[in-house]
């Protein structure tokens, strides 16, 4: 007989009319952080079941089910999906009635928790240089300098995306601009790639080419993060650019 999703309570009824019945059973694991601190609140989910759960204080979490090709995912609305542990397939299914709790071990984030509240977490990276200060915005500690964790979405022209940027209010700031060149190549890194390809922190969302602030007649600057190049752009068009927003820091 093959479960498929079951619950613990029919699980109980299947395992007790076979006089086997342990409530010993199921999935296990422990959701660290890239400093191997235990994080609590993540969502774990069996995926084509209503079996969830989240992991607790210890970073523990337990999941009572039977079934071959258990396929874990691993959510937050608190964290990006690509800081979290990839989706796990395993195989749980044992000949007897009851398999003993299958271990997954630990899974780790590849980001360090500095602070986790009922709303957000603030996070870093694991070299500490980028923080998540879990209100929408990043700080860089090498520069000083605070960004929008993502571009504006769309594509825009130069003076649409320098309004969007003096219009942004993440945090509760009210000084956010366009970023000048320098300021983009600064966070331009050729050694990584954000989930969208492109060479840049995960904890920025940059997708295209941000405007920089600077111009040249009726041309402006922006900075492509997949070549790694500047270049100039009629200040009128929007084929490829967008607006990410950045601040002076504190």
């Amino acid at each position: 007989m093959r479960e498929e999703g079951l619950t613990n309570r029919q699980i109980q009824s299947v395992c007790t009319k076979a006089k086997r019945y342990d409530e010993e059973v199921g999935i296990k694991g422990i959701v660290k952080d890239a400093s191997e601190k235990p994080v609590a609140g993540i969502d774990v989910h069996i995926k084509n079941s209503d079996l969830k759960t989240q992991t607790q204080k210890d970073g523990s979490f337990k999941l009572p089910v039977k079934r071959e090709n258990i396929e874990i995912t691993f959510s937050s609305s608190k964290l990006p999906q690509q800081f979290l542990p990839h989706t796990l397939v395993i195989n749980s299914a044992k000949k007897d009635c009851y398999p003993k709790w299958t271990d997954v071990g630990v899974l780790k984030l590849s980001v360090i928790i500095i602070n986790n509240s009922n709303k957000a977490f603030k996070y870093s990276s694991k070299d500490g240089r980028f923080i998540n200060n879990g209100n929408n915005t990043v700080t860089d500690t090498k520069t000083g300098l605070t960004w929008a964790v993502k571009d504006n979405g769309n594509n825009l022209n130069w003076h649409d995306a320098k309004q969007y940027c003096k219009n942004y209010r993440a945090g509760g700031y009210t000084d956010w601009r366009l970023p000048t060149l320098n300021e983009l190549v600064k966070i331009y890194d050729p050694k990584i790639k954000n989930r969208r390809g492109y060479h840049v922190t995960n904890f920025i969302d940059i997708n295209y080419s941000p405007w920089a602030a600077e111009t040249r007649g009726l041309k402006g600057a922006f900075f492509h993060f997949g070549a790694g190049k500047a270049g100039w752009y009629p200040q009128s068009e929007s084929l490829i650019t967008r607006a990410l927003p950045v601040r002076d820091g504190k």
